[in-house]
């Protein structure tokens, strides 16, 4: 494997939470995915998945309110409260992922600034660890219930 020297000079830890962050996003994300494709019965190149993430968080709201599943009052309402927390979370990770690097005043990596919020070492994990548990509801609410109810599994 070639060996690469990466000459942009960036704080391991600070590096990994970014990475945490992503990965955890993205993995939420697909989860996500697959719970359209139960609510609307369809493949996931319907879901629209190759279009921004904004777009998907379009589809899960229509998904919920449009789906033929007989979803019981309680399971909707928690589904509608999962979509404004998948919105925020899709707003989180814009904000830290669109953010620029920068040093914060206490001289620690951080990203932001410039009126934006900043984002260190402890906020990125924060936010990975939201991920993580949106991702858990996703899989509980998601994919679970919605499979008790007659879902598709895939």
């Amino acid at each position: 494997m070639k060996e690469r020297k990466f000459t942009i000079p960036v704080d391991a830890n600070f590096l990994s939470a970014i990475g945490r962050a992503a990965y955890n996003f993205n993995y939420l994300e697909w989860g996500v995915i697959y719970g359209i494709m139960r609510l609307r019965a369809c493949h996931v190149w319907e879901v629209g998945c190759i279009h921004r993430t904004s777009h998907v968080y379009g589809a899960l709201t229509q998904a919920i309110v449009r789906t033929t599943i007989p979803l019981p009052a309680e399971l909707r309402l928690r589904l509608t409260d999962f979509s404004e927390r998948w919105k925020a979370a899709v707003e989180d990770r814009n904000s830290l992922l669109h953010s620029y690097p920068m040093t914060a005043e206490n001289r620690l990596p951080a990203s932001g600034g410039r009126g934006f919020r900043i984002w260190q070492e402890t906020e990125i994990l924060d936010a990975a660890m939201n991920f993580q548990i949106l991702s858990d509801r996703a899989g509980s609410e998601l994919r679970d219930e919605l499979i008790k109810l007659g879902a598709k599994p895939f």
